[in-house]
């Protein structure tokens, strides 16, 4: 027992020196910056010849260690506190202190963009024109088995344009959140008929994942270091789940363990989700903790690649916040005519994904999991939880505000 209640007193030193990073901003700074892109190297290196999620396995053995210890409470009791105290330091040290670091706008150095109605009814224009584009440049390479380069200078810089908010989650879709087909787009239709090859498992096999990688990786290496970004690695790729579906049931696409610092997306991601998720999950593998700011670097890393379907993925997974935000903006008349002028084969695709993860959701477990995953970011300084996700149209509109001062090449 002494052993034990050593272990527990150093796990609590280093929970009181956890807060102390949380207080001071500028210690978060530097372990974003200075320690956690070589310590996040060689967590992952560590594992990134295994093919699964190690992330799973530590969680695992920590459940039966656990058990163990609850079988024998009266005596054991210590053993377990420790067990959990020191789950949680690795938690922080290998990757949760990002949480309390700058935000992508004093990054940047400007200030959070206040609404401006004019603005955002340019930025719904822009939206509109260049989702139709993506869908007839890229859509149909998404039913196919790999992908043609073109240039991406047709679109609308990434920056220029903006997005909004909805219930549903980038890297999680609870079907419970209100699906644009019934409270937004009148004009959506459920028939799936030719998008049907959009919803292929086993990791999105009409995808060239190495050319997904290559793109991703090359944009998130080409980000200047003021953006305090860790340097992705070729050996960082995706690891299998072990309990893939039940992450689906609950609305989960993807996440990055803290323990190895490895990316998961799962293998029920639609290919038309999955270049969007990967670019998401990869940012937070880099050090970025906000949601929102995930969701921005995902939309730039997509929408700058030469492929014209990843482009696709970047409007379509912006397509909900959007929606939700034009809808709860503008007069009804108005948004109506602007949801008229969408594609409507992009409005079919994503009725299709959004049905694909309504027919995998459990409503009961769904509704915990999201009140645990709201309460938790709530507790690690994103104050507005698993709404934070919409924030990435303000961070397109503030920075599109300031363009000399975030060129991002």
């Amino acid at each position: 027992m002494k052993g034990a209640a050593k272990a527990a007193i150093a796990a609590i030193a280093a929970l009181g020196g956890v807060a102390l990073v949380r207080a001071h901003r500028a210690w978060a700074d530097v372990y974003a910056t200075e320690i956690y892109p070589r310590t996040s190297v060689a967590l992952s290196w560590l594992t990134g010849w295994i093919p699964f999620s190690m992330e799973e396995v530590v969680v695992g053995a920590a459940a039966v260690a656990a058990v163990a210890c609850l079988a024998r409470l009266k005596r054991r009791w210590l053993p377990l506190l420790s067990l959990i105290l020191w789950l949680i330091v690795w938690f922080y040290a290998g990757w949760g202190l990002n949480y309390f670091r700058s935000s992508i706008f004093e990054r940047a150095g400007v200030r959070p963009a206040e609404f401006e109605e004019s603005r955002f009814r340019e930025f719904l224009e822009e939206f509109s024109a260049g989702l139709g584009r993506a869908y007839d440049l890229g859509a149909e390479d998404l039913r196919g088995a790999s992908f043609g380069l073109s240039s991406p200078a047709s679109f609308p810089s990434a920056s220029s344009s903006s997005v909004a908010s909805s219930s549903i989650i980038a890297s999680s879709l609870p079907a419970a959140s209100p699906s644009l087909a019934t409270s937004s787009f009148s004009a959506f239709s459920l028939d799936y008929g030719a998008s049907a090859p959009l919803l292929q498992g086993e990791a999105a096999p009409g995808l060239d994942l190495t050319l997904l990688e290559r793109e991703v990786r090359g944009f998130y290496e080409a980000l200047p270091a003021r953006w305090g970004l860790a340097r992705p690695k070729a050996w960082q790729r995706p690891k299998r789940l072990l309990l893939d579906r039940l992450y689906s049931s609950v609305g989960v696409m993807g996440f990055v363990g803290p323990f190895f610092n490895e990316i998961q997306v799962g293998d029920d991601v639609p290919a038309v989700q999955y270049p969007f998720t990967y670019a998401h999950e990869y940012s937070h593998l880099l050090g970025v903790s906000s949601e929102a700011e995930a969701n921005y670097w995902a939309w730039e890393a997509c929408c700058a690649s030469a492929v014209p379907a990843f482009r696709y993925s970047a409007y379509l997974s912006l397509l909900p916040y959007v929606a939700s935000h034009a809808r709860r903006l503008l007069p009804e008349e108005e948004y109506a005519a602007w949801a008229g002028s969408l594609h409507p084969g992009a409005l079919e695709d994503y009725n299709t994904t959004q049905a694909h993860w309504d027919a995998l959701y459990s409503p009961f477990i769904g509704r915990i999991q999201n009140w645990a995953y709201n309460l938790y970011l709530k507790g690690n300084s994103i104050p507005a939880g698993t709404a934070d996700y919409s924030g990435v149209i303000r961070i397109i509109l503030s920075l599109d505000r300031h363009p000399s001062s975030f060129d991002l090449r």
